[in-house]
């Protein structure tokens, strides 16, 4: 069988938008991290250090699509230097303030600037993608290769991060961080053959918002859905490695197996190309949410929890491949990315929710109370995606 990846090597300019999206999107995983341990090391509190994170998580998720929308309308080489710059500055000002141990609320402020600054890079390569390839099966091929760049970049930046501000110290980490950010969106910003025509819009414009489609908030409340579980997950696997088992350092291993798993069926699935429709592949895949996360409560040891990860890992990155693809087919011309960005949006605003709601089960009934709350988790996606149906494309 011939190799459907191959095509994208084919794709003018494609190797080198991706790869510049796969470096513009390594701060993403690796920011967080590096808040908790320079805030929790300045202020002596992971409380506040995951307050911090949280400051710079939400405001980034609310304002991906806002963002995301004025790249449609400009054209992101005017859009991304603006973004990334204003990124680059708060989070310099942040390291300072940090550094001289300014009052809490300035770091907080800084910090929900440069959350709301950070350019979507997914959403953005992915509209690339669409713009190269239209409608075409290899659409879905290209879509399995970012999800598959968005585990490498969630399995490698956290690792990456860690060891650099134990060697470093915390500050230091951030600003390699930020180098990340410069080079990448630099890439993409000067890579202007590859990158979609805008749309501009008047005043009176007509187009159709994203925002009143019904199929666009059928996606959203699984995505959201789907990101309550992965944060319950998260938390339950810390708390799992750290206390019943007394090994902490496992949490990174056991959660990679999940990421691991989910790359291996990010590639498959592209390589696939179904020809049931799309909402129907979504329904299955849905219905597989829950099964796939059934029999982590019942797990009782490190290596069966990463096992049992590891399987359930197989669904994670189909989901997201079959939910981007029915965006792309539901978004209006020109607001691709701006449609995109809500993925992040889902899954960001449902995972926030999840690790709060995890850290809560934990701390009060257990970690294997925290999964069966995985478990609800995966139903409520299931619910999302079979409920709404009516209102996705047929084909």
């Amino acid at each position: 069988m011939a190799n459907p990846y191959a095509a994208l090597l084919r794709v003018r300019g494609g190797a080198a938008f991706s790869l510049a999206g796969l470096v513009a999107r390594l701060p993403l995983s690796m920011l967080t991290v590096v808040i908790v341990l320079l805030v929790s090391s300045t202020t002596g509190s992971y409380g506040l250090g995951g307050l911090a994170a949280a400051v710079y998580t939400v405001p980034e998720a609310l304002a991906g699509p806002l963002t995301s929308r004025w790249a449609d309308t400009a054209g992101q080489h005017r859009v991304l230097p603006w973004l990334a710059g204003a990124n680059v500055a708060a989070l310099l000002g942040f390291v300072a303030l940090a550094d001289a141990h300014a009052p809490l609320v300035a770091l907080l402020g800084l910090l929900a600037v440069a959350g709301a600054a950070q350019p979507n890079v997914g959403a953005l390569v992915r509209s690339r993608w669409a713009a190269a390839l239209g409608g075409s099966a290899v659409l879905t091929t290209a879509f399995s290769w970012e999800s598959v760049a968005d585990e490498v970049v969630f399995t490698v930046g956290p690792v990456l991060v860690t060891a650099l501000a134990a060697a470093l110290g915390p500050s230091p980490a951030l600003l390699v961080t930020l180098g990340f950010t410069v080079v990448g969106t630099a890439a993409l910003t000067v890579l202007r053959a590859s990158e979609p025509a805008p749309h501009p819009r008047g005043p009176r414009s007509q187009a159709p918002g994203v925002a009143g489609l019904a199929g666009m908030w059928v996606l959203v409340v699984a995505l959201t859905a789907n990101g309550f579980l992965f944060g319950v997950v998260q938390v339950a696997v810390i708390a799992f490695t750290g206390g019943q088992a007394g090994h902490p350092l496992e949490a990174g291993v056991i959660l990679a197996a999940w990421s691991v798993g989910s790359m291996g069926a990010g590639i498959v699935y592209g390589a696939m190309h179904p020809g049931a429709p799309l909402a129907r592949q979504l329904g299955v895949l849905a219905a597989l949410v829950p099964v796939s996360v059934l029999v982590l409560p019942f797990l009782r040891t490190g290596v069966g929890l990463g096992v049992g990860l590891a399987l359930s890992g197989l669904v994670v990155a189909p989901v997201l491949i079959v939910c981007t693809r029915l965006i792309e087919r539901i978004a209006p011309v020109g607001r691709l990315t701006e449609a995109l960005a809500w993925v992040g949006t889902g899954l960001t605003l449902g995972f926030a929710a999840g690790s709060a709601v995890g850290g809560v089960t934990v701390q009060r009934l257990g970690t294997t109370a925290a999964f069966v709350v995985a478990v609800v988790g995966g139903l409520l996606t299931t619910a999302a995606a079979w409920g709404g149906r009516r209102w996705l494309p047929a084909d």
